[in-house]
């Protein structure tokens, strides 16, 4: 399916699957509802950074995996943009954690 650039206007609300490059030049490719990102999507930061998984009101809610331009990724759970709930977070070159979040507030599991 090709993709397409979306145009948001205010005539008529932004439905289904798109593309969106922001002025940071941030691209997003998913799911879209009521001028929002949506279900599954991936946004790729200009700085290199990368998020795919599940949107909802235009912020990371549900699973989802993010890999930092550096390496670093962290594969989880989210909420309202925030890491929430059980995720592993994996460091590029040093090791592997398995973490539980509450809004971003990390607790280590042994």
């Amino acid at each position: 399916m090709p993709t397409q650039l979306l145009f948001f206007t205010s005539c008529a609300r932004v439905q289904g699957h798109g593309v969106y490059i922001d002025k940071c030049r941030n691209r997003y490719e998913g799911g879209w509802a009521n001028d929002r990102a949506a279900g599954f999507g991936t946004k790729v930061f200009f700085k290199g950074d990368r998020h795919e998984g599940l949107y909802k009101d235009d912020k990371r809610n549900g699973w989802g995996k993010y890999v930092w331009a550096n390496g670093d990724k962290y594969i989880g759970q989210w909420s309202q943009g925030m890491m929430h709930g059980r995720g592993t977070f994996m460091w590029a070159k040093v090791i592997t954690l398995s973490l539980s979040f509450l809004f971003f507030t990390c607790s280590v599991r042994a």
